[in-house]
């Protein structure tokens, strides 16, 4: 078996983390529930990094947005459902400031689950 040193390399360097967040909604705006089901502005993040993507699941649909956006230590990801006309808009946020990295046209009166996919550096 052959060892692939760039694999080797990004894995010694950056560390994938995947954070939950989930919550019903029906039709108002609200920030999604992460880890431990507490609403917020975000958690702080333990190391500098890149957002990769959120995948989205409204009981119906699964949908995927990837992008890149970069992170510092303790700066704070969140995960926002917007509503307008029927439909929802799920956004990550970083310091409750949205991001390009979104995904719309989810249900409402769903349970919303979503995923974000961070590249956090290792020290």
């Amino acid at each position: 078996m052959t060892l692939n040193p760039t694999l080797n390399y990004l894995l010694e360097k950056f560390s994938i983390s995947v954070f939950p967040f989930s919550q019903t909604v029906s039709d108002s705006s609200t920030y999604l529930a992460g880890a431990g089901g507490c609403l917020g502005d975000g958690y702080p993040l333990p190391a500098g990094g890149e957002i990769l993507s959120i995948t989205v699941y409204d009981g119906n649909k699964t949908e995927e947005k990837s992008g890149s956006v970069a992170v510092d230590a303790n700066d704070r990801i969140s995960v926002y459902a917007e509503y307008a006309e029927s439909t929802f808009t799920v956004t990550v946020r970083v310091n409750d400031s949205p991001t390009s990295i979104s995904v719309s046209g989810l249900a409402e009166n769903a349970d919303i689950f979503a995923c974000v996919l961070v590249k956090l550096q290792q020290s």
